[in-house]
């Protein structure tokens, strides 16, 4: 079977070795921005991006789109589903850095690190009495797949109360307190101190998360509320988000994701006080390459075998 592979998965030579040997013709094709050549003669796909620059249709034989992200929303879907393309993801490669980033913007925001980092920069002894502690404090876990429970199973160890909300709600939810349909959320909102968003991104249809979060809910936040965003920026709102944040110095907004990316320079989150930005890189991690690896070659070996 012919494979193509772009350089959103940068495989070693070991690894590209071990794949051939399940029986694959393999091309790469570095720079996803650019024109793929015979796109028909590929029976599977290995990209990110790779079809907002060569359209799906010009792959007319593709069976088997393996992505790098977790995320599937960057795929023409539609089409897939017409043609019954399979579909992997990345799985859980990146629920470990992203569950560890959570927890660490988190105590930036508690501990006042940006207070003490300045301070340190000015050789200035100065304390602050306004610190807060993790204990007993009430987080919802919007979307409760892979990254919701590394998120919660590492909060769990600081003895917080952890609701998840998701629309499947018959999962199994060792790591928190109880789990609860997505509808219920707009009304517990006001309840949690800490809310981070694990949603997948849906544009259209009856469970949409675009701009899920606008200014309705985001004026419900509970006094000293964190919100967390670590799935895609069009879950909310950002016009409606700087407009609460700028109000309400009370509360923090800790994104690693933007509605548009890169995040404009004259986008006034840069500015807020209340604001912790990060350029989508929460999901990097030293472990990636290997676990995503050990996920596409078991996608690939299940997939010729499920064939024979």
């Amino acid at each position: 079977m012919n494979l193509l592979i772009t350089g959103a998965f940068k495989a070693t030579k070991k690894q590209l070795d071990k794949i051939k040997e399940l029986g694959f013709d393999i091309t790469l094709h570095e720079k996803e921005n650019e024109k793929v050549n015979n796109p028909n003669k590929y029976d599977m796909v290995i990209c990110n991006n790779l079809f907002s620059n060569t359209s799906i249709n010009e792959f007319t034989n593709l069976k088997v789109i393996q992505t790098t992200s977790a995320g599937i929303d960057r795929l023409p879907l539609d089409e897939i589903k017409k043609r019954r393309i399979q579909v992997y993801n990345a799985g859980t490669t990146y629920s470990y850095p992203i569950a560890e980033w959570v927890v660490l913007k988190i105590l930036e925001i508690y501990k006042k690190t940006q207070f003490f980092i300045n301070n340190q920069k000015l050789s200035l002894w100065e304390k602050d009495y306004n610190l807060r502690e993790l204990k007993n404090k009430k987080v919802a876990i919007l979307g409760y797949g892979s990254i919701g429970k590394e998120v919660a199973k590492r909060l769990k160890g600081f003895d917080t109360i952890i609701h998840g909300y998701d629309i499947y709600t018959n999962r199994d939810f060792n790591y928190i307190d109880d789990l609860v349909d997505i509808n219920q959320f707009e009304v517990d909102i006001k309840k949690y101190d800490i809310i981070i968003i694990c949603l997948p991104y849906i544009k259209d249809g009856v469970n949409s998360t675009h701009y899920y979060f606008d200014k309705n809910k985001l004026i419900k936040l509970k006094e000293n509320a964190i919100l967390i965003n670590v799935s895609r920026g069009k879950i909310i709102k950002e016009k409606d988000l700087i407009e609460i944040l700028k109000a309400r110095k009370d509360i923090y907004a800790s994104l690693d994701v933007f509605e548009e990316e890169p995040l404009s320079k004259e986008s006034e989150l840069w500015n807020l006080g209340n604001v912790l930005i990060t350029p989508h890189n929460s999901f990097v991690s030293d472990g990636n390459q290997k676990r995503l690896f050990e996920i596409i070659y078991n996608n690939l070996k299940a997939y010729i075998e499920a064939k024979k």
